[in-house]
C-alpha cells in the first residue's frame, strides 16, 4: 500500500519528484532575492555582511548561543558562521564568553556596538520582510510558516541521522 500524505494523498505519484524539484528550485531562487537588497544596501555602506547580519540576528534573538547552535539555527555552514563571528568580534559587535557550566562551550552576546547597529539595521529589515508577505492573508502567511517550519524539522532530522556526530 502506497503511504499516503496528510492529505491523503499517495505520496508515489509520478507529479512529485517535479514538484520537490521544483518547490527546492523556488526557495532557493526566494532565498536570493530576499537578501539582494540587504547585500546591496550592507555592501554599499560597508557596515555589514549578510553572513554576519543573520548571526548577529541570531545572537540578538538567542542571548548566549553558540556557533554551532547558530549554524544548526540558520543553515549557515559552521565555516561561514566562524567568519561572520571573527569579524563582528573584531569589529567589537559580538562578545564570547567560556560557559560556565562546560568550558569546551562558548556563549554569544552582542556587545553594545553590536546592540546599536541591530537597532539601526533591524526596522528596514523587518519593514522589508512585511512587503515582501503583503500579498498573503494572515492565514495564508500562517500556513506557510507552518509548513517552512515542518520543512526545516525535517531536513534537520535527515540532517542528524547522516550526520550522528555531536557538535556542541
Amino acid at each position: 500500500m502506497a503511504a499516503r500524505d496528510p492529505a491523503g494523498q499517495s505520496n508515489r505519484s509520478s507529479e512529485r519528484p517535479a514538484l520537490a524539484s521544483g518547490v527546492t528550485e523556488s526557495l532557493i531562487k526566494l532565498s536570493h532575492l530576499l537578501s539582494r537588497p540587504f547585500s546591496r544596501l550592507a555592501v554599499e555602506a560597508q557596515v555589514i555582511s549578510l553572513a554576519e547580519w543573520r548571526v548577529l540576528v541570531r545572537i540578538e534573538r538567542t542571548p548566549g548561543i553558540t556557533a554551532q547552535e547558530i549554524a544548526r539555527r540558520t543553515g549557515i555552514s559552521p565555516m561561514n558562521v566562524s567568519r561572520a563571528l571573527s569579524a563582528l568580534r573584531s569589529d567589537g559587535r559580538v562578545a564570547m564568553d567560556r560557559d560556565p557550566a562546560d568550558s569546551r562551550r562558548n556563549l554569544l552576546q552582542l556587545t553594545a556596538a553590536g546592540r546599536s547597529l541591530f537597532d539601526e539595521l533591524y526596522p528596514s529589515a523587518a519593514a522589508r520582510s512585511l512587503r515582501l508577505v503583503e500579498s498573503l492573508s494572515l492565514a495564508e502567511l500562517r500556513e506557510l510558516d507552518g509548513m517552512l517550519r515542518r520543512i526545516g524539522d525535517h531536513v534537520d532530522r535527515i540532517d542528524a541521522a547522516e550526520d550522528p556526530l555531536p557538535h556542541d
